[in-house]
């Protein structure tokens, strides 16, 4: 479990998905853990940026701090190739960028005289027909539940995100899901408020994400670790890494498909 609060803090912030939790777990950490974290995740509107920080040692402040220098290149399965500027410590950008669905990306990394490769491939969209509202009753209490219409291809196996949202603000929790259960059939994902209480007039946005498998893998391991340092499972471990040669973080591709609905009486 080495690195586990510092590299679990650091990547859910990133993705939006750390809920509060005061447990504490203690670990056997060294100085000579202070890997490689690299965050980054690219679309099909314009967002390619890429993060690059260190794990501190556990006796140091959890702030992971950035690292500066690092050679940023992606390319493509169609020979296209991009390099990434430093717009500011440990940051790495590049401008109107947008992923083209249906090829491989190559994320490499080099930092320090080491050199970090991560491959995500970008999945055909998937877009939300319909947004839709219904009231059931849980126990005694009665809940709103946002119901996500789309049509799942049946071509490929399929790997989603749903992101819940009111008046845009996101809600905590992380729900992921696969086609294996409906793949090639017409859907109606049952989304809940997840802590975020909607209520008369106010606006429910859904984010439809698509990637590949091995992203859904990744985020599944880190919803697990969450789950195991907030208690809901009995012992948290490191997510699954996404890049070679020793460095922590993950590197997504994927594609968003959006719809709103209001609350009405």
């Amino acid at each position: 479990m080495r690195y586990f609060i510092q590299l679990l803090a650091a990547l859910a912030v990133t993705v939006g998905i750390l809920p509060g939790c005061e447990k504490v777990i203690d670990l056997d950490l060294r100085e000579s853990d202070r890997r490689i974290v690299i965050e980054s995740q690219i679309n099909t509107e314009d967002l390619l940026y890429v993060k690059v920080s260190r794990v501190n040692n556990y006796d140091e402040s959890n702030t992971f701090p950035a690292v500066s220098g690092a050679l940023v290149i992606l390319t493509d399965d169609a020979g296209n190739s991009l390099a990434l500027e430093e717009a500011f410590p440990g940051y790495y950008f590049a401008d109107n960028f947008a992923a083209v669905p249906g090829r491989t990306y190559t994320l490499t990394v080099n930092v320090e005289g080491e050199t970090y490769t991560s491959k995500s491939t970008l999945p055909l969209p998937v877009n939300i027909d319909s947004l839709s509202i219904r009231k059931e009753l849980f126990f005694v209490d009665t809940d709103l539940v946002t119901l996500c219409h789309f049509v799942d291809p049946a071509e490929v196996a399929n790997f989603y995100r749903y992101v819940y949202s009111v008046n845009s603000v996101k809600g905590n929790d992380y729900v992921l899901d696969t086609d294996e259960l409906f793949n090639g059939q017409a859907v109606s994902s049952r989304l809940f408020s997840f802590g975020i209480e909607p209520d008369i007039g106010d606006t429910i946005s859904i984010e439809l994400w698509g990637f590949d498998r091995a992203s859904h893998d990744y985020f599944l391991t880190l919803e697990t670790a969450i789950d195991g340092a907030s208690g809901q499972q009995a012992a948290p471990a490191n997510p699954i890494s996404r890049f070679t040669n020793g460095a922590m973080g993950y590197f997504c591709a994927y594609t968003i498909s959006r719809a709103s609905i209001v609350v009405e009486e």
